[in-house]
This record gives C-alpha cells, sequence and structure tokens, in this order.
C-alpha cells in the first residue's frame, strides 16, 4: 500500500493522486485542510502550512504590506508544501534567488509518525525537504488579489497535456535557432518557455540544496503540449509529438547528464519500481533532477529516516538496501560525506551494529 499526497494536484505526472501502475494500491493523503498563514511583516517572516496555494499567500501578504512577497512561481494554484520542497522558482529568482533558499524552519511528521521540527529534523532532513521532495521522507505540514485565492486549475492546466524540461548551458546560435523553429512547425502546437537563470542563483553551490541548477546554466526549457482530443490514440500521439521536439533539441542542452527540473516531474526519466534494482532504476533520474552527489545524500538521509520506505513513489529517493555497494561521489563542500566512501557497506556495518 502506497501513500500519495496531494497538496495542490500541480504534480505534472499526477502522482499526487494517481499510480503509474494500475495494480499498485494506494490512498491519498490531501493537505487541502492546512492552509494557515501567519505573516508578520515586522520581522519579514511568514510560517504557511503545506495545503496552501501560492495565490492564497501571495493575497495574505499583500492585503498587509505592497512591498513584500515571495520568489515564487507565478501559478496561484500551487500549494506551497509541493512547490517548496521541489526547490521552488519563480520570475524574481534572479535577484531572490529559489523559495528553498528562504526557508529557515519547517514541521514534517516521520514515518513514525512523529512531528518535527527545524531543530529536531536535523540539519541533514532538513537540507533532503528542500529540494529532495518531501513526499520521500515524510510530509511537511507547514514552512517558514481575490482571484488569487481560487483553487481551481488554470484553463491550460484543464485540459490535457504534458511537460518537459531542460537546462540551456551554452547560446545557441542563429542556425540553431533556425533548426528549432522549423522543427517546431513540423511538429506544430509546440510550445518551449525560456526562464533565464543566473544573477543571485549563482551565488549558492549546486551542493548548498539539492536543486543543484545553479550556476553555469543560462536558462531552464519548459516544453508544453496541450490538446482536447479525448482519444487515447490522439494522446499518444501528441504525448510523441514533445518527445520529438524534446530529442530535436539535444544538441543545444546540457549533457551528461542531462538535467531536468524536479518541480516539472517527467517520468520519461526514468521509473522506480522499488525492487532490488530501485537504486540503478532512481540514479537515471535521481542523476538529472539532483546531481550524482545530491542524489547520494538524498538516499544517505532517507535510508537513516526511512529505512523501511514507507514513503515512496515511482519517482522517489531509493534506500541504501537497494544496492549493497554505492560509491558517493567527493564534493567540494561541507555538504558531502566524504568519509562515506562506500555507503553500501557503511550502512549495512551500522545496521549489523544495531
Amino acid at each position: 500500500m502506497q501513500m500519495r499526497t496531494r497538496g495542490g494536484g500541480h504534480d505534472y505526472e499526477g502522482l499526487s493522486y494517481l499510480s503509474y501502475e494500475d495494480t499498485t494500491p494506494f490512498f491519498i493523503l490531501d493537505m487541502f485542510n492546512l492552509r494557515l498563514i501567519d505573516v508578520n511583516i515586522e520581522q519579514e517572516i511568514a510560517w504557511v502550512e503545506a495545503g496552501a496555494t501560492l495565490g492564497e499567500v501571495y493575497y495574505k501578504i499583500s492585503k498587509i504590506s505592497n512591498t513584500h512577497g515571495v520568489p515564487a512561481s507565478v501559478c496561484p494554484t500551487v500549494a506551497v508544501g509541493g512547490h517548496c520542497s521541489r526547490g521552488g522558482y519563480g520570475n524574481m529568482m534572479r535577484k531572490y534567488r529559489l523559495v528553498v533558499d528562504q526557508i529557515e524552519d519547517a514541521k514534517l511528521i516521520d514515518v513514525n509518525g512523529e512531528l518535527l521540527d527545524r531543530r529536531s529534523i536535523g540539519d541533514d532532513l532538513f537540507w533532503a525537504i528542500t529540494g529532495g521532495g518531501g513526499a520521500s521522507f515524510g510530509f511537511p505540514v507547514g514552512t517558514s488579489r481575490e482571484a488569487l485565492l481560487s483553487r481551481s486549475q488554470q484553463s491550460k492546466r484543464q485540459r490535457k497535456f504534458k511537460i518537459k524540461s531542460d537546462f540551456l548551458k551554452e547560446y545557441i546560435s542563429k542556425q540553431g535557432m533556425k533548426s528549432i523553429f522549423k522543427r517546431m512547425q513540423e511538429l506544430r502546437s509546440q510550445t518551449l518557455t525560456f526562464n533565464p537563470l543566473g544573477g543571485r542563483l549563482n551565488e549558492i553551490s549546486e551542493f548548498a540544496k539539492p536543486y543543484p541548477h545553479r550556476a553555469g546554466n543560462l536558462a531552464m526549457i519548459q516544453y508544453q503540449m496541450y490538446w482536447d482530443d479525448s482519444r487515447t490514440e490522439a494522446a499518444n500521439q501528441y504525448i510523441e509529438s514533445t518527445r520529438l521536439m524534446h530529442e530535436h533539441m539535444t544538441p543545444y542542452v546540457s549533457k551528461n547528464p542531462r538535467q531536468a527540473v524536479f518541480n516539472y516531474r517527467d517520468l520519461d526519466l526514468g521509473v522506480n519500481h522499488n525492487r532490488k534494482n530501485s537504486y540503478e532504476e532512481g540514479k537515471v533520474y535521481g542523476l538529472k533532477y539532483w546531481n550524482e552527489v545530491n542524489f547520494n545524500k538524498l538516499m544517505m538521509v532517507k535510508s537513516r529516516v526511512d529505512p523501511g520506505n514507507f514513503f515512496r513513489n515511482e519517482q522517489e529517493v531509493p534506500t541504501l538496501e537497494s544496492s549493497s555497494r554505492v560509491k558517493i561521489a567527493d564534493s567540494p563542500t561541507e555538504h558531502s560525506s566524504k568519509s562515506f566512501k562506500y555507503l553500501g557497506e557503511t550502512f549495512q556495518e551500522r545496521k549489523r551494529a544495531e
């Protein structure tokens, strides 16, 4: 039995309320009623429960101040819990960085049903849930205009869609742009959105949070395909069209690995079946979302706080028990655990000692 945690219902692959395999039983933990927002303008701090939407947060702040805000998404119906735990980017990120760079405290219910705060969470788990996705470690319950109060999906999101992502590290030549526009015309109905990066994002190490897409990235690309035809055949055609556009962009985007943003979950990058090859399956998408150092650290934290892998889904952070010998890459920062050269061996030794 799996648990699905639903906040605003914006998981692009629907994993907050669906199962990839029809045979997997699950129940839904709906965060809808956890919507308290407490804003202290004097201290410039806001406590927000995980089920509140970004629109509700923006509205609450705007009623108190016209000079304060949150550097989060432009979509008002995204819930705070999912947005923040996966990184949380917005149009102000070049000046104010990511939402996770602003979080000072959090409350999390762990696998034992204990309510943890920043002090009891500890540094490693706090690091993990500010970019590694709360659904792999527990479920976050809180972090530090009238139309914005609506929880209804935006008109586009009420249609069928497929979303993919990329990161641009080098400028695209004029000839390259012509090739891209030509392919978009051939495939039809393609939308590519370029979100510029840089600025103050570059001041923070790629290891400071699980979200690693900092210095060296010029822009994030979002591929969007929408359609109204309800036939399965039509859906397959539109999805394949998006994949072909993504494939055409290969020469122009990041490589080894080809990076993707976790806020735009994409099951094309890999699926974890939670079996004996869980680590190998997780690494396929994990290196694209988080890089190797961050992925291995997330796995180490996961193994400590949820060794039985209760909090799991099709793109989870796996546990160390899924591999007996996992080599971790060195990081030049204090955020890597250099003493854990072979995490699998170390974990097994600790378990034997217990």
